[in-house]
């Protein structure tokens, strides 16, 4: 698996040298799927489109791909929390599957969103337990948190 495992590893390759940052990814989705529909929603209702998003960025030369969550809240999906945990359980799955899938060593960012309440605390710490079903089985070395 290409995953990196370490945020010590991250921290030391961006002293080491650049890294390439994946672009505007609903920006990207807009265009590639003809939906003015927040980008976010293609997580349950599309995933297999925002993997291929992701492997794109990748297979680009991305070495970082955030998770499609920048608008994953409640108030911006006009839903519940459990919706929304389903919908964070989503985004970050598919980040994880493409990278997998490709290969390649890509590191991945979890965007947490502003209204981000699903979990009862830290919304990042929320998100790594969250993502425990994927088999990762340490998952804060898995993932550069950017974000609140």
């Amino acid at each position: 698996m290409a995953l990196h495992k370490c945020k010590k590893d991250f921290l030391k390759a961006v002293k080491e040298r650049n890294l390439l940052y994946d672009g505007a990814f609903g920006t990207y989705y807009v265009a590639k799927s003809g939906s003015g529909d927040l980008p976010e929603r293609a997580n349950d209702e599309n995933p297999c489109l925002v993997k291929e998003i992701h492997k794109e960025y990748i297979m680009s030369g991305a070495q970082i791909i955030r998770t499609n969550t920048f608008a994953s809240g409640c108030t911006a999906l006009s839903c519940g929390v459990e919706a929304l945990k389903r919908n964070l359980r989503s985004a970050c799955r598919m980040a994880v599957e493409a990278v997998c899938e490709s290969g390649k060593e890509v590191y991945i960012a979890v965007s947490c969103y502003e209204d981000n309440h699903a979990f009862a605390d830290d919304s990042v710490e929320g998100l790594k337990r969250s993502l425990s079903d994927f088999g990762l089985n340490n998952i804060k070395k898995n993932f550069i948190c950017f974000g609140d």
